[in-house]
Order: structure tokens, then C-alpha cells, then sequence
């Protein structure tokens, strides 16, 4: 049975395994877990709280679509699509991948189009930022690749960072090490207390 959260509906406390929820516009899932074989689509105007993602989960988060206080375990997935993700737990080999699209201006300048990701923290797994940006990242343990895209104000107590034709600022390294790939890559603004 797929679970279809619509403008108004209001779900609270939804198992999802070896099935699919999608909530639309309007729509609000809470406390929703995403186990093996089950996957969560978070649709324009929808917005997905305290969701946990375990193995075998996967959850998407479209342009439009807004995920708060997000847990995903063991080998659990989640994929932001020039959406919005806003604290963020990756646990126990977990993963995220963040895109978003790059543009470029007459002056050939250029930026990034994304939602917002913020608040961040990388317990043990993979975290991938592509043509994306991403703020106020913790780092205790694990990877974090970043191509074509910004972090700011990033901490890493453990793990690695590599960025490759990305630019990272305001980092604070207490253990761990930063990668810097290529000649377009850039780290700023950067503190180094360990590592």
C-alpha cells in the first residue's frame, strides 16, 4: 500500500518497509521510519520531520521539498535535489548525496542553484556535495566529497574532507585532514588545530 500525503494531511508515526510514501504539496509526514525495501519522496511544498532512514531505506528530498531532523543509519540513504535538508544525522555507515545545478552569467561568473542544507553532522559514512551548498557541517567521522559546490563553517573532529574545483571557508580542523584536489579548488578562512 503507498502511503500519499497530500495538502492538509497531517501523518504521524508511519513504518515504511518494502513500500513508498510520497507527501505532496501541503503535506506533512512526523516521526516516520524508512526501513529495508521502503522509500520516502519529499514532492515540492511537502515537508518530511524527525524521519529515520535505516538500512536498506532510501529517501528523496525534490526541489521544493523541505526534511528536518533527519536520522540515517547503517547503509540508510538519502538524496537532496535542490531541496532543503536542515539537521541532518548520519549514523553508522549511513549516506547523503546533495545537488543542485551551477550557473553561469555574460561576466562568467557563477553560482549554484539548491535549497537549503544546514546543520549537518557526519557521525560515520558518506556525505556528497555536488554543485550544492552547504553550511554549519560537523564532521566526527567518516567522508565528505565535495565537487563544484561551497561549505561554510564547517568542523572536523575526524574523518576527511576532499574538495575538488569546490570551495570551502570558516573550516576548523581539530583532527582529521582536508583533501585539496585540484588548482580550482579553494579553502579559506581556514583554523588548524590538529590533524
Amino acid at each position: 500500500m503507498a502511503y500519499e500525503i497530500s495538502s492538509g494531511v497531517i501523518s504521524t508515526g508511519v513504518l515504511v518497509s518494502y513500500d513508498e510514501m510520497t507527501i505532496y504539496d501541503g503535506g506533512i509526514a512526523s516521526n516516520t521510519t524508512v526501513n529495508n525495501g521502503g522509500s520516502m519522496t519529499v514532492s515540492s511544498g511537502g515537508v518530511a520531520s524527525e524521519t529515520t532512514v535505516n538500512s536498506g531505506g532510501n529517501m528523496t528530498i525534490s526541489e521544493g521539498g523541505v526534511a528536518s531532523e533527519t536520522t540515517v543509519n547503517s547503509s540508510g540513504f538519502i538524496s537532496v535535489y535542490l531541496g532543503s535538508a536542515i539537521g541532518t544525522t548520519i549514523d553508522s555507515a549511513g549516506s547523503m548525496y546533495i545537488s543542485g545545478k551551477m550557473w553561469w552569467s555574460s561576466d562568467e561568473s557563477y553560482g549554484y542553484s539548491c535549497g537549503l542544507v544546514e546543520d549537518t553532522t557526519l557521525n560515520s559514512g558518506t556525505l556528497g556535495i555536488y554543485n550544492a551548498t552547504i553550511s554549519n557541517t560537523t564532521v566526527n567521522d567518516g567522508y565528505v566529497y565535495i565537487k563544484n559546490g561551497v561549505a561554510t563553517d564547517t568542523t572536523v573532529n575526524n574523518g576527511e574532507i576532499t574538495i575538488y574545483s569546490a570551495t570551502i571557508s570558516k573550516t576548523i580542523i581539530n583532527a582529521g585532514y582536508v583533501n585539496v584536489d585540484n588548482e580550482a579548488a579553494q579553502a579559506n578562512s581556514t583554523t588548524i588545530n590538529g590533524g
